[in-house]
């Protein structure tokens, strides 16, 4: 490399810089990609891997002594400026349960609550419309194998029992043939571990989860009287392993202030969880 000109020299040492970042990235940057359609990370893969690829195909060239490196040098260099610029302060400063976590899509309020004719696990089929005499509706995406929904499952229960005017139900869209702590046996188990009194509906199809655009468990979506979406966020500030109490603010104070018809003010914060499992 002595005699090698400066900016082979430079691009080596680019090269190399930019492996050993994503090298001490890699645990999280692997949390966060997922191909699924749903991801919002795929991109950031997709191109996260075609950098590596580029990387090493400009190594290889550069050891060639071919012009053809230099230009992949600046290349690369332009192609890497925003990873290196946004990629690690975003996973750094994010708490450390967060590269496993998934969060809500925060679809607009006012979005009219989509219909539903789903199972409960006894087999009876519940109806959106069963509801329409209650001030609010709570709609919530959840499982039993997540450990984002066990976290928080017996203050749900508590929280909940607060509000005898809120219409509750949740939902479990997740592919149980891939996932089969989440078959309504094993819910019912749930139900009972967690004291839910509210009907437990299974999303065979998944049809309705995308109806709504659930996309983590727990997934909660608060409506108004008129059925608009009034809430969507977290359940209160605490996940798994972040040391903060179970207690369910949030939640309780979005569901008390759509009941008194107030609106809830923004910003709503994410809820934050395991993704839905979706079938291909």
């Amino acid at each position: 490399m002595r005699d090698a000109p400066w900016s082979v020299r430079l691009w080596f040492a680019w090269a190399f810089f930019l492996l050993a970042v994503t090298g001490l990235l890699l645990p999280r940057i692997i949390a966060f990609v997922d191909f699924s359609k749903r991801a919002p990370f795929s991109l950031l893969g997709i191109f996260m891997m075609l950098e590596l690829a580029a990387v090493l195909f400009g190594i290889t060239v550069a050891l060639q002594r071919k012009r053809i490196g230099h230009r992949f040098a600046i290349g690369i260099a332009i192609l890497a400026a925003p990873i290196l610029a946004g990629l690690p302060p975003a996973l750094f400063q994010m708490p450390p349960e967060a590269a496993n976590g998934w969060y809500s899509l925060m679809i607009p309020l006012g979005t009219p609550a989509p219909d539903f004719a789903l199972p409960d696990l006894a087999g009876t089929t519940v109806r959106r419309d069963e509801f329409a005499a209650a001030r609010a509706l709570l709609v919530m995406f959840l499982c039993n194998h997540c450990p984002y929904v066990r976290h928080i499952e017996a203050e749900l229960s508590k929280v909940l029992a607060q509000f005898p005017g809120l219409a509750v139900v949740g939902i479990c869209s997740n592919d149980v043939e891939a996932y089969p702590d989440d078959r309504p046996e094993r819910l019912a188990e749930q139900a009972r571990r967690a004291g839910w009194v509210f009907p437990y509906l299974v999303d065979h199809d998944q049809q309705v989860g995308r109806a709504y655009n659930a996309a983590c468990t727990p997934d909660f979506f608060l409506y108004d009287r008129r059925r608009g979406l009034a809430y969507r966020g977290a359940f209160d500030e605490s996940t798994p392993g972040n040391g903060k109490p179970v207690t369910g603010d949030l939640l309780h104070a979005a569901v008390e202030q759509v009941l008194a018809g107030t609106p809830v003010p923004e910003p709503h914060k994410p809820s934050m969880g395991c993704s839905i499992k979706w079938r291909s």
